[in-house]
C-alpha cells in the first residue's frame, strides 16, 4: 500500500496539545481506514511528521484534511517511496 508523508505545522502549543494532534490522527484512521506507520515530533519549521499508509491518495487526503480542519494545523502531503519503489520509478516502471 502507498505511503503518504504529512509535514505538520501548528504554531505554539504546549506538550499535551501537541500530543493531541497525533492522537487525533490515529482516531481519524479508525474512521477512514489505513494506518499510521509512525509519528515524529520535530524541532524546526515542520513540527510533526506523520507517515500514513493506505489504499491511495484519496484516502490519505481524507485523513490529513480532517486532521487539518479538526486540529487547526497546516499539513503538506507528499508520496513517500521505499527504496524499491524509487528504484522502479528511476527505471520508468510503476512503483504502485
Amino acid at each position: 500500500m502507498p505511503t503518504f508523508i504529512g509535514l505538520v505545522k501548528y504554531g505554539e502549543r504546549d506538550g499535551e496539545a501537541e500530543l493531541m494532534v497525533g492522537r487525533a490522527a490515529r482516531q481519524l484512521v479508525e474512521v477512514h481506514g489505513g494506518r499510521i506507520l509512525s509519528t515524529y515530533w520535530t524541532e524546526g519549521d515542520n513540527q510533526m511528521i506523520i507517515a500514513f499508509e493506505g489504499r491511495g491518495e484519496e484516502q490519505a487526503m481524507k485523513v490529513y484534511d480532517d486532521l487539518a480542519s479538526g486540529q487547526g494545523v497546516q499539513i503538506s502531503v507528499m508520496r513517500g517511496l521505499t527504496e524499491g519503489e524509487k528504484e522502479r520509478s528511476n527505471q520508468g516502471l510503476s512503483f504502485t
